[in-house]
């Protein structure tokens, strides 16, 4: 259902609220064998996403991560965000809010 709503939106990418029952229902691999990109808004779970892992902790989905690595990360998957981005924690939350406010003023569907 979900899916087809969000190919009646004619979008190919979906921003996701945190949601303990999308995980239980697989929606993202739903989204993505559909061919819809999904991104994760709470930060832990987009740093897992980001990685392609699963979460490490059902609370702090991304506590095996390290600053550095989330830099690395970032630097990686965020284009222009992760440019020269430190691995101080100020740096990195504005590093991500960006990305996400730019993926929010880009995305049509928004699934929480």
């Amino acid at each position: 259902i979900i899916v087809r709503l969000t190919k009646q939106a004619g979008t190919e990418q979906v921003i996701k609220i945190k949601s303990m029952t999308t995980d239980e229902i697989e929606l993202n691999p739903a989204l993505e064998e559909a061919g819809i990109r999904p991104y994760e808004t709470d930060l832990a779970d987009m740093i897992v996403q980001m990685a392609r892992e699963k979460p490490s902790h059902l609370l702090v989905p991304a506590i095996h991560k390290n600053r550095v690595e989330i830099r690395d990360l970032f630097r990686a998957e965020m284009g222009d965000h992760g440019t020269g981005l430190s691995d101080r924690p100020p740096d990195l939350t504005r590093a991500a809010r960006a990305y996400l406010r730019q993926k929010f003023m880009e995305t049509k569907v928004a699934i929480s």
